[in-house]
């Protein structure tokens, strides 16, 4: 259903996006290296979005036209060194290094001024050293499951450490990117806790129910950090996002589209708050309508209607079973598979005839369904 309502804004976004909005792809070089930037152009302070460890900035296409129609603000992607097509500097790594290239290539884009943040797992360190260096123009976050640091103790990175030594030996030569976010990661980690993310940025940092921590300490200890984390600031909320994994984004795309919107609208005149909140509202009220329209209808698809039957077949409740597949054949005459899905059931029930009478329905409508021809030839030599 969540994927239902963010798909629905995103059909929609379509008809007046591209028509609206420049896409610019550009590699700037930021110091002796270039990085791949994404730019949707629009209007007001700009969203910049960070990605998580492992991916580059294409991991966010999915939320960008519905973001840019609801808040028509310019849009940043961008992929880190040594991930996507960015290329990679391996004297100039570690995220002191990465976030003064970003600031770089944001300087010369001219989004170096007033900007809202999104981040995802390890794109949240490069967030929180970035507001750290500018609390002033850092004007919001939505930060989506972010890596904190107050989850990476010294006991936590010795063990991760063992973990990780055969793995980094590979990955040196083939992924360096990789490599070095893994291997800078104390040095990475004691910088962030000397430059805290700014307590007077106002965010919502939403925390997956589904944690991506392989044990459950690990994983209490996670949310217990976020927390804590949520806790320190009134200007801070935290969210659980129910029934999501790490990616919240892509589990639950509406929840992080609201999120976005509710920050980005707050920072704008009241005129133009006003103005996406309306929409962001007409939205919801649409996509929640035509979700109970999708959800009704699927509750009778044919899919479900059959796997209700088969189940109740499979209990031995073999007559209740013959009037669902019945009501499928009544609501989807034009199936072949459910006419062999009754004729399975008639089949099961010893009424070899109308199991013959419905096989061969089936056929008619698919001839080749290989199920009830098989079955047909069985049944004709008895």
């Amino acid at each position: 259903m969540k994927k239902t309502m963010f798909l629905l804004l995103l059909l929609t976004a379509l008809c007046t996006f591209n028509s609206k909005s420049q896409t610019i792809d550009t590699l700037l070089d930021v110091g002796g290296y270039r990085l791949h930037f994404r730019i949707i152009k629009g209007t007001g302070m700009p969203i910049l979005f960070e990605a998580g460890g492992g991916n580059d900035g294409s991991i966010w296409n999915s939320l960008l036209k519905p973001v840019a129609e609801l808040t028509r603000a310019t849009l940043i992607t961008y992929d880190r060194a040594g991930f996507g097509t960015s290329e990679f500097d391996s004297t100039k790594h570690g995220l002191l290094a990465g976030v003064e290239a970003l600031e770089t290539g944001l300087r010369k884009l001219g989004y170096n001024q007033d900007i809202m943040l999104v981040a995802h797992s390890f794109g949240g360190f490069y967030a929180g050293l970035y507001a750290a260096r500018h609390p002033e123009t850092v004007k919001t976050a939505v930060l989506i499951d972010v890596n904190l640091p107050c989850f990476f103790t010294e006991q936590r990175l010795d063990a991760m450490k063992m973990g990780d030594e055969q793995l980094l030996k590979k990955m040196k030569l083939t992924h360096p990117g990789a490599y070095y976010m893994f291997a800078d990661r104390k040095s990475d980690l004691e910088l962030l806790r000397k430059n805290p993310f700014p307590l007077n940025i106002a965010l919502i940092d939403l925390v997956a129910e589904q944690s991506a921590q392989q044990d459950s300490i690990a994983a209490l200890e996670w949310r217990l950090c976020h927390q804590q984390f949520a806790a320190a600031s009134s200007q801070r909320q935290g969210i659980t996002a129910y029934t999501c994994g790490h990616y919240i984004f892509i589990d639950n795309p509406g929840l992080v589209l609201h999120a976005i919107v509710q920050q980005y609208a707050k920072q704008n005149t009241e005129q133009r708050k006003n103005q996406i909140l309306e929409k962001a509202f007409s939205y919801s009220l649409e996509s929640v309508n035509q979700d109970k329209r999708r959800y009704a209808k699927n509750q009778h698809s044919e899919g479900s209607v059959n796997s209700w039957a088969y189940a109740t077949m499979r209990s031995g409740r073999l007559n209740e079973a013959l009037e669902i597949f019945k009501l499928n054949v009544l609501l989807h005459p034009n199936s072949a598979n459910c006419y062999d899905s009754l004729a399975e059931g008639y089949e099961q029930a010893k009424s070899v005839n109308l199991a013959l009478q419905n096989y061969r329905r089936a056929l008619q409508l698919d001839p080749k369904n290989e199920h009830a021809s098989q079955r047909l030839k069985i049944l004709e030599k008895h």
